[in-house]
């Protein structure tokens, strides 16, 4: 956890306003003309304090590439990004010793090599894209064209990696014929893999090794690490990493790409999108265990974090805080907040995912997100949006969820308390330390030399619920959230005499 990057990449902002002497009618465009140059950081290097012999640094190389570069800006104001008809004409030297490759947003239209100078030139197009960008690197280079209505495939990795290049295209339509089960037929005729700069142990552990969605290309990085430890702590907490690096940014030309938030309060339902069906292709293409060991490790993410400090300054690199301390609003997070953005992506994948999906069934869920796929392609959605188009589908008013887990977001400690009388009436109280908000919470009850077994949904709300069940022994064991339905920062029960609220009383109606 000694290791840091050697030069640390800072975003650079630009603000251009552009006065018109008059305003522009409705059935008129005008051109506007932007030129400006950047400099990008193209070698990538670690710094490892004194792991050497003689006790100094130790340099390493992450990779020689810039990594995607957006070339178009955002116009204000557009919540959520600007969308972008483009065609780029990108060209670079040849050089003497080593490959030099690039990548770019769109499909080629034209590739050529000029005869005078070498330079090697393409021209690439793309409608409706947001954020579009190119890619400079040090790659070897492999290309499939489109088949049998399948996109099209290049791949771009560095030399270490080259013997691995035509793993990649079927993976990548693999993915695709997945997501074209549930979803309207895939929107791009080419695909770009490349390989970015490599990430350490602790920055990948802070961010989940999530990228941004960018228009045609397909990022992956590997874990740069000077010690097993440090490595193998990344693939316990993420599995399948490569698998759902790509899944995740196929899964974003349809979420982020084709469809677009209104604001930076509804971004989370891309996010969600995109990381959930990556999850489910994993399930997919390696068995439902797998998807459910995803899945663990994320719930247990969040009801027991584990955080960790990016100061290299730092004393202690680790910070166990509490869950409880936190509102993992997905609407609501400022742009400044501390929750390290691992932890608000969990939140997003398994509320959606998990809580969401299993409330309305696989059929219900699934044929809601192809509608609104479908309805919204080319738009900008809303979190109100996504809640109207799943209420329709289940039938069901979905208020109170997305009040609680949605917009709130903080977790719950759940505490049952359950009693027997001598008449085998079973009664249970749930009181949680949220006192509003209502929500449901799983409720198994299991009894007798061959168990009976009760299941059902309790509505606790602002924090209190009452439930009974007839005819229970007095040995009933009480399970609180048996599947993991719901997220809590603990799930208690406790066998005592008297109960913590009182039963709800019938009305009676007058004679």
């Amino acid at each position: 956890m000694t290791e840091r990057e050697f030069f640390v990449q800072r975003s650079r902002r630009y603000e251009i306003l552009a006065m018109l002497p008059q305003p522009v009618p409705e059935d008129e465009e005008i051109k506007i003309r932007l030129k400006w140059t950047s400099k990008w950081k193209f070698a990538n290097f670690s710094v490892s304090t004194g792991i050497a012999p003689d006790g100094s640094d130790v340099f390493r190389s992450l990779g020689p590439t810039t990594g995607p570069q957006p070339i178009l800006p955002d116009i204000l104001p557009a919540p959520g990004g600007s969308l972008w008809s483009f065609k780029t004409t990108l060209g670079a030297p040849t050089p003497w010793i080593r490959s030099l490759s690039t990548v770019s947003s769109g499909d080629t239209s034209e590739s050529w090599i000029d005869d005078g100078n070498g330079w090697q030139w393409s021209v690439a197009n793309g409608e409706q894209a947001k954020n579009p960008a190119i890619a400079l690197g040090r790659w070897s280079n492999y290309d499939e064209p489109p088949t049998q209505g399948m996109p099209g495939v290049k791949v771009n990795l560095f030399p270490a990696m080259a013997k691995d290049v035509a793993l990649f295209p079927p993976e990548v339509r693999r993915v695709v014929t997945f997501l074209e089960r549930f979803l309207p037929d895939f929107p791009l005729t080419e695909i770009e893999v490349y390989q970015g700069p490599s990430v350490l142990p602790l920055s990948a552990r802070i961010s989940g090794l999530r990228q941004a969605s960018t228009h045609g290309l397909v990022g992956i990085r590997t874990v740069s690490s000077t010690s097993v430890t440090s490595g193998s702590s990344v693939r316990r907490e993420q599995p399948y990493l490569a698998q759902t690096m790509i899944a995740r940014q196929i899964a974003g030309q349809y979420w982020g790409q084709n469809l677009t938030a209104a604001s930076d309060r509804d971004s989370w339902v891309l996010d969600a999108l995109s990381d959930a069906y990556a999850f489910l292709y994993i399930r997919s293409a390696f068995g439902f265990d797998a998807y459910a060991d995803i899945m663990s490790i994320v719930r247990e993410s969040l009801e027991k974090p584990t955080e960790i400090s990016s100061s290299a300054s730092s004393s202690s690199n680790w910070n166990d805080r509490s869950a409880r301390q936190r509102a993992h609003s997905l609407t609501a997070s400022p742009s400044m907040t501390d929750i390290p953005s691992r932890i608000r992506s969990n939140y997003g994948v398994y509320v959606v995912a998990e809580m969401l999906r299993n409330r309305l069934g696989d059929p219900v869920f699934f044929s809601a997100i192809d509608r609104f796929a479908q309805e919204r392609q080319g738009k900008r959605i809303t979190t109100e949006q996504f809640q109207t188009i799943l209420e329709e589908a289940a039938q069901e008013d979905l208020s109170d969820f997305f009040d609680y887990w949605v917009r709130g977001g903080l977790l719950p400690a759940i505490e049952a308390t359950v009693s027997v009388t001598d008449d085998g009436l079973l009664q249970g109280c749930i009181v949680t330390d949220v006192p509003y908000g209502t929500f449901d919470v799983p409720v198994r009850v299991t009894d007798g030399d061959e168990p009976r077994i009760v299941e059902a949904l309790v509505e606790v709300v602002n924090g209190e619920a009452y439930f009974e069940i007839p005819d229970r022994k007095q040995n009933a064991e009480v399970e609180i959230d048996p599947y993991g339905m719901v997220l809590a920062i603990s799930r208690d029960v406790r066998t005592r005499g008297e109960l913590p609220c009182v039963p709800p009383v019938a009305e009676v109606a007058n004679p």
